[in-house]
């Protein structure tokens, strides 16, 4: 079975300091407009300040679907946090494709690349100061 979404937008960022005390953080990524090369490790636009948990062959695209940003932003959470696309770090948001309909290995395809979906790492809450996100 073939599933199709609508493309959100492409996303990328560089590191920033964004809290006290913490390490910076590229989570923030802002919409790109236009076409963007993917490489085998990443957008080459896109950057990444841990890169032992994030970027490489193995990591180097985020999803995370547009769909559910109206779930957190009815949460009413005490944070300055913007609860947009972009904003947990992705670099690709669809509506219509989410954890109901997309499986670890399934095969996608952006524009000329394909790549897999993996199983995804939760660091959400911590990485934005918002405790009870993840």
């Amino acid at each position: 079975m073939t599933e199709a979404a609508t493309l959100s937008g492409l996303y990328v960022g560089k590191p920033q300091d964004r809290w006290e005390g913490k390490s910076p953080s590229a989570i923030a990524k802002q919409l790109v407009q236009g076409p963007l090369q993917l490489m085998e490790d990443g957008f080459t636009a896109d950057e990444q300040a841990d890169k032992r948990v994030h970027g490489g062959a193995d990591k180097a695209v985020h999803h995370y679907p547009a769909d559910h940003y109206a779930h957190w932003r009815a949460k009413s959470f005490d944070t300055a946090f913007d609860f947009v696309p972009g904003a947990f770090g992705e670099n690709v948001s669809t509506d219509g494709f989410s954890e109901e309909n997309v499986c670890i290995g399934d095969v996608f395809e952006l524009g000329t690349a394909s790549f897999s979906c993996r199983k995804g790492v939760n660091l959400v809450g911590s990485s934005t100061c918002t405790p009870g996100l993840n």
